[in-house]
């Protein structure tokens, strides 16, 4: 028999269903969180009981708890996770394709949060040149989508270079470089350009374009280690030693431009000692271009519709002729003997061997005179080698030649001489080598004759020396006679020769309403316009003794 004691009665259930009702209500009423217990008995559900305590404990520290902040939830809440690490840097990458998307500062400069650490760009930001010229947005780039684990931008206010550190970051792009990369050039400049020069919509030249006409040697030199220049000096001899030859990658510093690099406020003065003492009456006065042979391959390249990396050239104007000169940001560079390095200054050391008491000489320059279709151009180059595949000696044959330049051959009591005002001591040392056997010499691993053709017609190179080499070692040696296809040259890249001869007329004609006559070409987008600026310094190229010797100005 059931003892009725032990049978629950009905009322005392829903007695006991309110009772927990009310206490919960309470609760809900002192912290308007929703309920956490079930209603139900504790002796009749599993796990009833201690929903009831669990709830019960809640109420009592609710109401044990002080006011403040009394209507935050009352259920328990666990510590919210820390955002890993990807997930942070998501949020802060949101944050700053805000940041770069709203409107530039008074200073044209975007200031990202400041617990950023990383650099990384979506957008190019507005920055400043250290001249202070504004520097516009790139406005071909896109926003990119955030990275899996990107970072916020970060733009210094100082120096073009802590911009590339941020912009560097984004990979290549397809136009616009890092600010860096030609903040150097726009510093030189003043205003906006004066000309704006579309290169894919150039007007080629009427005159017919050929080098049947010849040339003429002007002067030579050579550079000396100490910093003084041989005159004439000479180029080293072809002289190859057995093959195969294993050459070590090339390493160590290297010239881009000597003479920037040793007469930086007048890289052509060199030039002008060394034709005062080879050509002294020599006239400048008709000359319509004095360039170096990197100024007008770069300028063929433009005008064969190629997208170059950005450069610069000075524009000096001095009576008709004008000047220009090579701009590099670094006049010199370190070769580390990467992979990438190349063989080619080894080999030019392993192949050739200097002339006589010309053992210190870092470098060989030619100073040329020809005409390019309407124009009297003077060009100075650099020489690798001279190539004599003849038996007997060749001094004989270039006494005359030495006679008609005016030169001395050597003598070891030659005394170093300074002109006046120029800093470049010329000493008359060395042996004139023909035109006729100068040669440029490559390590290539196939005989590319047709990519050296601009090089060496612009410096009426008649040889060419490929040393072909399979990662360093040189199996065989490639020597094209090149003068002979220069009128093949010539006709397939007419059209070609005939837009830069356009396009230095134009540019001539632009300099010439400059005031000073100073100013710059620059290439600061790749497969972008040429822009012609007035020059910030109006300081001649050339210093004033040479100007009125050549020019009679």
């Amino acid at each position: 028999m059931v003892d009725p004691s032990n049978v629950p009665q009905k009322g005392a259930h829903k007695d006991g269903c309110r009772q927990v009702k009310h206490k919960r209500e309470k609760s809900k009423k002192a912290t308007g969180a929703p309920l956490t217990a079930s209603g139900v008995l504790a002796n009749q559900a599993p796990g009833a009981q201690k929903i009831i305590q669990e709830s019960q404990l809640i109420t009592e520290s609710v109401k044990s708890a002080p006011k403040e902040g009394s209507e935050t939830a009352v259920k328990p809440k666990k510590n919210k996770p820390r955002p890993s690490k990807s997930a942070r840097a998501r949020i802060q990458a949101a944050k700053a394709s805000l940041t770069t998307e709203s409107p530039p500062s008074s200073t044209g400069i975007v200031k990202p949060a400041p617990d950023v650490k990383e650099p990384r760009l979506t957008t190019v930001p507005v920055s400043a040149s250290s001249s202070g010229v504004p520097l516009a947005k790139n406005t071909h780039s896109k926003v990119t989508p955030p990275n899996p684990n990107p970072n916020p931008a970060k733009v210094s206010e100082s120096t073009p270079d802590s911009t590339h550190k941020s912009a560097s970051k984004r990979g290549p792009s397809k136009t616009k470089p890092s600010t860096w990369k030609i903040a150097w050039m726009i510093k030189e400049t003043t205003g906006r350009p004066i000309l704006t020069i579309d290169t894919t919509s150039l007007q080629p030249d009427n005159n017919h374009i050929h080098s049947t006409e010849g040339f003429k040697t002007l002067c030579s030199y050579n550079w000396q280690n100490d910093g003084t220049i041989y005159v004439p000096g000479g180029p080293p001899k072809w002289t190859p030693p057995p093959l195969p030859t294993t050459l070590a990658q090339d390493a160590g510093h290297h010239f881009i431009d000597q003479n920037a690099a040793r007469v930086p406020k007048y890289p052509f003065e060199p030039a002008f000692r060394a034709l005062s003492l080879m050509n002294p009456e020599t006239s400048l006065t008709a000359v319509d271009i004095l360039a170096n042979r990197n100024s007008l391959r770069k300028l063929l390249d433009l005008s064969a519709g190629k997208k170059l990396d950005p450069f610069c050239m000075g524009l000096n104007l001095i009576n008709n002729t004008l000047v220009i000169s090579r701009k590099e940001r670094t006049a010199q560079h370190m070769v580390h003997g990467a992979p990438n390095s190349g063989y080619g200054h080894n080999f030019e050391r392993a192949f050739t061997t200097p002339d006589k008491d010309l053992g210190n000489s870092s470098s060989h320059h030619r100073v040329i005179r020809y005409r390019i279709g309407p124009l009297d151009c003077v060009v100075r180059f650099e020489v690798d080698a001279y190539y004599d595949d003849t038996e007997h000696d060749t001094a004989d044959a270039l006494t005359a030649a030495m006679e008609k330049l005016n030169v001395a051959e050597h003598a070891s009591s030659a005394t170093p001489m300074q002109p006046p005002g120029a800093p470049t001591i010329a000493i008359e040392r060395g042996t004139f080598i023909s035109p006729s056997l100068l040669a440029e010499i490559k390590a290539k691993k196939l005989n590319r004759v047709a990519d050296a053709m601009p090089q060496l017609w612009f410096g009426r190179t008649p040889c060419f020396i490929n040393g072909n080499h399979e990662k360093g070692t040189v199996h065989s040696v490639s020597v094209t006679r090149a003068e002979e296809q220069f009128g093949k040259w010539e006709a397939a890249n007419q059209e070609k020769l005939r837009k830069m001869v356009g396009l230095l007329v134009d540019i001539k004609r632009t300099v010439r309403g400059i005031r000073g006559g100073a100013g710059l070409l620059v290439y600061d987008v790749k497969g972008g316009p040429l822009k012609v600026f007035r020059a910030r310094s109006e300081e001649g190229i050339l210093p004033k003794d040479i100007v009125e010797k050549y020019w009679g100005v």
